[in-house]
Parts: structure tokens; C-alpha cells; sequence
């Protein structure tokens, strides 16, 4: 990329996880063949898929860059994520799920914004609609990166394909600890309470919604919702949590309230009397 304002060319693992992605995966591997920062290696993990993926993975291993691992058994999503971060070489680490594409010039922001605020593990898409300056990227303190969270349910809401991680941060928290739907937010919680995070321009990858994906499948309301109040709660009575304790009140208040919301519409408003209160009956569990 012409003009780069950092000086190095770190290497970058972008970590492509896959089970059965066989109609998408060409695409999401040559999007990132066509990246102009080319310092990176493509590690694929597939979960024991069953379809024509590897075979189609296959035709691109003349790229010495993109290497290609089966797993034994199936692992899960997240294990699987974690078995791709343990096999990178980077400085960064990069998911890109095998279903969705980056852009041309997504590296080179992404690696950018960390080589310019090296205090920052994680480097994310802004969610800003409508912003107050055209500039990126943007530094932002661990403590205003969890007010942002709590307070405006924004910043560390993204997923995967949306961020770039430091390696040796990741690997400090020890990666994924979850299973379910929000452990991609664990993830960013546990880094944003000991690291800064990096604001970068947004849309510099292309998310593909289709009906396969897990938060496309029914009845996942409930589970999503607990999960993600549980999740909060640990982070911030944590003894890393980086507000103050009245910051910390104010976060936890506003979780209760979101919390009986949505319990209350599941009962009232969709007449899921037992699901709304098995959502709400969380409230009483901290």
C-alpha cells in the first residue's frame, strides 16, 4: 500500500476456521490472495468437514502462504478458532470466517492501527453511523472501551472477521473460553480490560448472512441473552475491570434493565411466558 504511516511489515495469520463452507470458501481465500499488505500466511482449519472442501482448498496449496489442516475430530467453533491461533506465526492474528471476504486494502488498516498505538490488542471496525471527524485510526483507553460497552451496547459487539488481534495478548488471556454464541465478546472483554483498543474505518470486510450460521438458527434468543448478561456480570467484578466502582454500578444496573427487557417482550409481546422467565430468573443468579 502506497503511503504507509508505519514503518514495519509485520507478519499476519489470518485464521480461516471451516466446517462445510465448501461453497464459500474459494471465495473467502482468494479475497484475501488479493490483499495489497502481502506479508501474511492463510492457516485453515477445517473441523472435519465433509464436503468438498478439501478438495477445493487443495487447488490454492501452491501458495506457500496458505497451509491447510484437518482436524482429527471435530472440535467446535471456538476450540477449532483456538487450534488456528496456536498454529500462526504472525505478530497479528486475523480471523476470517470461510464464509465471509476482506477487502484489498482491509490488512493494511487493520495492521496500521495497532503499529501506531501499540498500547492496543485489539483493532476493530468502528460501528460509528454517522461520525463527528473523518479520522481513523482511533485510540481507545481500556476504561472507555468498557463505558462504551456497557453504557452504549457498542465497540466490543463485532465479530471476528470484523477485528485483528495481538498474538501475544491473545495468547496472555489464553484465547476463547467459551462455547456458546457470545463468546466472541468474552474474548474482547477479557482483552479490554488489560489492553487499549484501536478504532478503524469501517467496512473494510464483507459479512455474508445466510441460513446456516448459528445466529441464524431459531431458539437461540434465550441462550444468547444469558449468556451475554453472564458475561458482563463476570467482567465487571472481575479484579481487572478497569471502572471504578461507581461506573461499575451504574454498567451492572443498566444490564439488569436490559436483561428484564428483554424477558418482558418475549412474554408480553411474543407470549413466550416460559422463556421470559427463565431469561429474567438470571437476575437472581449473580
Amino acid at each position: 500500500m502506497e503511503n504507509q504511516t508505519y514503518k514495519q511489515t509485520p507478519l499476519v495469520s489470518i485464521l480461516m476456521t471451516t466446517y462445510n463452507r465448501g461453497q464459500y470458501i474459494e471465495e473467502a481465500i482468494e479475497s484475501v490472495q488479493k490483499s495489497l499488505y502481502v506479508h501474511w500466511e492463510l492457516i485453515i482449519t477445517d473441523d472435519c468437514s465433509t464436503d468438498a472442501t478439501t478438495e477445493l482448498v487443495h487447488k490454492y496449496l501452491d501458495d506457500k502462504r496458505i497451509k491447510y489442516f484437518k482436524n482429527d475430530h471435530n472440535l467446535g467453533q471456538f476450540a477449532n478458532r483456538n487450534k488456528a491461533a496456536s498454529l500462526a506465526n504472525g505478530k497479528y492474528i486475523k480471523y476470517l470466517d470461510s464464509d465471509d471476504l476482506i477487502y484489498a486494502f482491509g490488512l493494511d488498516i487493520l495492521v496500521e492501527g495497532l503499529e501506531l498505538y501499540p498500547s492496543a490488542a485489539i483493532a476493530i471496525a468502528s460501528q460509528d453511523t454517522h461520525p463527528t471527524e473523518f479520522k481513523y485510526p482511533k485510540l481507545v483507553r481500556s476504561e472507555d472501551a468498557y463505558k462504551t460497552y456497557f453504557f452504549n451496547d457498542a465497540l466490543l459487539t463485532i465479530g471476528p472477521t470484523g477485528t485483528m488481534f495481538r498474538k501475544d495478548a491473545f495468547d496472555a488471556v489464553k484465547g476463547y473460553s467459551g462455547t456458546h454464541a457470545t463468546a466472541d465478546t468474552e474474548l474482547m472483554l477479557k482483552l479490554a480490560a488489560l489492553y487499549d483498543v484501536v478504532r478503524v474505518q469501517p467496512s473494510f470486510f464483507f459479512y455474508r448472512i445466510h441460513g446456516e450460521q448459528v445466529l441464524n438458527q431459531s431458539e437461540k434468543i434465550e441462550i444468547y441473552a444469558i449468556e451475554a448478561y453472564k458475561n458482563g456480570v463476570l467482567a465487571l467484578y472481575d479484579s481487572k475491570c478497569p471502572l471504578n466502582d461507581n461506573d461499575r454500578d451504574k454498567a451492572y444496573s443498566i444490564m439488569r434493565k436490559k436483561i428484564v427487557k428483554i424477558g418482558l417482550y418475549q412474554i408480553i409481546k411474543k407470549g413466550k411466558i416460559k422463556l421470559g422467565f427463565s431469561i429474567i430468573k438470571h437476575l437472581l443468579k449473580r
